[in-house]
C-alpha cells in the first residue's frame, strides 16, 4: 500500500526522547528472617551468652523429716558467635552529579539507596548460608554462624547429608558445635506433613514454642496442599477461592507460614524451618551507617557498613526438615 510523501518519524530530526522518570526495580527486597529477629547491641567482635535449662520434671516425693542433701546443679552452657562486617560502596564522578538525569536528581543518592537494600539482602543471605563462625585475620574476613549451624536438628535425609549434632528426641542439644553441615549427595523425598509434625514435636519437647514455618516458595506451596492442619475456604464477598494457606494449625500450636526467597532451592539443600520467632537476636556492634570515603579526584565516594552477628536463645527450641525434593 502506498503512503503519502511526507515527513515520518523515520526521517524527522529533533523528536524528543520519551524517557520516563520512573525507574522500575524488579529485584525483591523482603528479608523475612532478618525482620523476624529482635535487634540488639554487641560490645565486641566475639559475642557470648549463656543458655540454661531446667532439670527434668519429676514426682518429687520426700520423706517426712528427711535431711536435705547437698544441692547439685548443672552449669550453664556458654554460646558464642562472631561479628561479621558487611559493606557496599558507591562512587560517582562530579560530572555525573551535575548532569540532568531521568528518574533521580542525584546519582550518588540513588545508588546509595540501592546499596542500602542490597546490603540488607546480603545479611539475610549470610544468615541463611551454611557458614561457621571464624575469627578472621588480616587476610581473611570474620564470619558469623548462621541459621544452618544453629538449627540443625529435627529431620535430615539424603545421602551423606550430616546433622551437626543430635540429642534426645532427634533434636539437637543446647549448643551446636561450630561445624558446617555436610551437603547431602541425594535428596530424600518430598516434604510430608508427618515431617512437619516431627520437628514441631521435637521443638516442643525441648521447651520451644515454634510459631513460624519458613521455607522457599515451592515448599510453601507443598504445605498449602496439606489437608489436616490447613483450611481452604471461599470468600463470600467476592466469591474467590483462597487456595493458599498462611496459617498452619498443629497439635503444637498455630504457626505462620513464611516464604523466603533467599533460602536454598536445590534438592540437596532445600530446607523447611520451624522457628520460635522471639528466639533470635540480630546483634549489631555497628548498626548500618554511611561514611564519606576520601576522594583524591573529581568524584564522590561513600560506604554503607554494618557489623553484626546472630544470637540464638535456645537452639533446641527450633527444628528443620532438610534435603527436601
Amino acid at each position: 500500500m502506498a503512503i503519502q510523501a511526507a515527513d515520518h518519524t523515520y526521517n524527522v530530526i529533533g523528536t524528543r526522547e520519551d524517557l520516563s522518570d520512573l525507574i522500575s526495580n524488579i529485584s525483591p527486597t523482603d528479608t523475612p528472617f532478618t525482620a523476624m529477629c529482635r535487634k540488639g547491641r554487641a560490645k565486641s567482635t566475639l559475642v557470648e551468652w549463656q543458655i540454661d535449662s531446667l532439670a527434668a520434671a519429676a514426682t518429687n516425693a520426700q520423706l517426712e523429716g528427711d535431711v536435705a542433701p547437698n544441692a547439685a546443679f548443672a552449669a550453664t552452657v556458654r554460646a558464642t558467635n562472631r561479628c561479621q562486617i558487611s559493606a557496599k560502596q558507591v562512587t560517582t564522578s562530579g560530572t555525573v552529579e551535575a548532569t540532568d538525569k531521568a528518574g533521580r536528581a542525584s546519582e550518588l543518592a540513588y545508588q546509595l539507596s540501592k546499596k542500602t537494600k542490597e546490603i540488607k539482602r546480603d545479611v539475610e543471605v549470610a544468615l541463611l548460608t551454611n557458614n561457621v563462625q571464624t575469627t578472621g585475620n588480616t587476610t581473611t574476613a570474620r564470619t558469623a554462624m548462621g541459621l544452618v549451624g544453629w538449627v540443625d536438628g529435627g529431620v535430615a535425609f539424603g545421602g551423606a547429608g550430616s546433622v551437626i549434632s543430635t540429642g534426645a528426641g532427634g533434636n539437637q542439644p543446647l549448643f551446636t558445635a561450630n561445624t558446617a553441615r555436610t551437603a547431602a549427595t541425594s535428596a530424600w523425598a518430598a516434604l510430608t506433613e508427618a515431617n512437619v509434625t516431627t520437628i514441631l514435636q521435637n521443638a516442643y519437647l525441648a521447651g520451644g514454642s515454634a510459631d513460624v514455618l519458613m521455607a522457599d516458595a515451592k515448599t510453601r506451596a507443598t504445605i498449602s496442599g496439606f489437608t489436616s492442619g490447613t483450611t481452604k475456604f471461599t470468600e463470600a464477598v467476592d466469591k474467590k477461592l483462597v487456595a493458599t494457606v498462611s496459617i498452619y494449625e498443629s497439635d503444637y500450636g498455630v504457626l505462620k507460614i513464611v516464604a523466603n526467597r533467599f533460602l536454598p532451592v536445590t534438592a540437596q539443600t532445600k530446607v523447611l524451618y520451624a522457628l520460635q520467632s522471639d528466639g533470635f537476636e540480630l546483634a549489631f556492634l555497628r548498626p548500618y551507617f554511611v561514611k564519606d570515603l576520601a576522594s583524591t579526584g573529581d568524584y564522590e565516594a561513600k560506604s554503607i557498613t554494618a557489623e553484626w552477628t546472630l544470637k540464638v536463645d535456645n537452639n533446641a527450641s527450633h527444628g528443620a526438615v532438610r534435603d527436601i525434593l
